[in-house]
């Protein structure tokens, strides 16, 4: 496996590729360039996009979830939302370092 800084390997390749080129000519565009199979790699801002919008599903799922239990949560100050921001910032970038590190 070659080690592309740019992308990350998924855990489970796609049933099919997303690009509308590669499906029409029943083969991978990537072949013989630089860039992976996007049906096997995904780039670092679609990996970010992909845990934002997870990130985003689980909040909206644990809000409806009190919501639904009766229970009622104050908004967080500024202050702590930045500091939760950061944390989740944090991890990500040590995500990062440790995947520089083994490749995976």
């Amino acid at each position: 496996m070659t080690f592309h800084p740019d992308w990350f390997e998924l855990d489970h390749p796609l049933p099919r590729c997303p690009r509308s080129r590669c499906r029409r000519e029943q083969t991978c565009c990537n072949a013989g360039t630089d860039a992976p199979c996007l049906r096997t790699h995904e780039s670092r801002d679609a990996m970010y996009f992909r845990m934002a919008a997870e990130l985003r599903a689980f909040t909206a799922a644990s809000l409806a979830r009190d919501a639904a239990a009766g229970v009622s949560r104050a908004p967080l100050p500024p202050y702590e939302v930045e500091l939760r921001l950061k944390a989740f910032k944090e991890a990500l970038e040590a995500r990062e370092r440790e995947f520089e590190r083994t490749g995976r």
